[in-house]
């Protein structure tokens, strides 16, 4: 095993909403996704393998913990849309955990052959050991629902396109009520480009959240989410 795979550990395994299934397996060995004959889940894609950036100078200072990450794999396989929803404990590692989120594809989900869109949690663990999944729940964080698709499409803002070389992040920050309702979005990493960071905070406002929960009960509480907008 390589020092990077020492030091960057990405275990993967079929997820739901509250986090990711016992059998959750190292990336190198291989995950096997539960499917049936009319929905597979999102899996890697051993011919496009992820390649990771360790963020090394932070894990020298002694940073270290799994960040549970939930994402939206789209219908073509990208990764846009990323949600920290357990933290490292270190604001910037939990960035690291997103930003290597966002830069990977997967093999998306199909529901009776035809790709489609589904979010699915994955622990990223950095100098640390990953916790079993008992240990994984995430109900306390508000959630967009498993099968919505955030749109990030630049094409959408042919005005925009011309300003973007590649692709351009927001982050957002946001509070969901006992009763689902987003409230109080902020801008916490703007894209420089102020339609597309209203884009963002339209995007999210129409979002279907689940309400986070304590103790079976509906609270209300934060979420912050990323979005990666690509012409596609």
């Amino acid at each position: 095993m390589s020092n990077s795979s020492i030091l960057f550990s990405l275990w993967v395994g079929v997820a739901s909403t509250i986090g990711l299934s016992a059998s959750a397996v190292s990336q190198e060995v291989g995950p096997q996704a539960a499917a049936s004959s009319e929905h597979t889940h999102p899996r890697m894609d051993f011919k496009h393998p992820w390649h990771l950036d360790l963020p090394s100078k932070l894990m020298s200072q002694g940073q270290s913990g799994t960040c549970l990450v939930r994402f939206q794999v789209d219908s073509d396989g990208g990764i846009r849309v990323a949600q920290v929803v357990r933290s490292t404990g270190f604001p910037q590692l939990d960035l690291a955990c997103a930003q290597n989120i966002l830069h990977q594809t997967l093999l998306p989900a199909t529901d009776h052959g035809v790709p489609t869109t589904e979010w699915v949690t994955w622990p990223i663990s950095m100098n640390a050991k990953t916790p079993p999944a008992s240990e994984r729940d995430t109900s306390a964080v508000p959630q967009i629902q498993q099968f919505f698709g955030l749109k990030t499409n630049l094409a959408d803002y042919p005005a925009v396109v011309r300003e973007i070389h590649q692709y351009k992040d927001c982050r957002i920050r946001l509070w969901v009520t006992p009763e689902a309702k987003v409230e109080k979005l902020e801008v916490t990493q703007s894209t420089g480009i102020a339609e597309l960071d209203h884009a963002c905070i339209s995007a999210l406002e129409g979002a279907p959240f689940t309400a986070g929960t304590r103790d079976g009960a509906a609270i209300g509480a934060l979420a912050e989410v990323t979005m990666r907008w690509t012409v596609r």
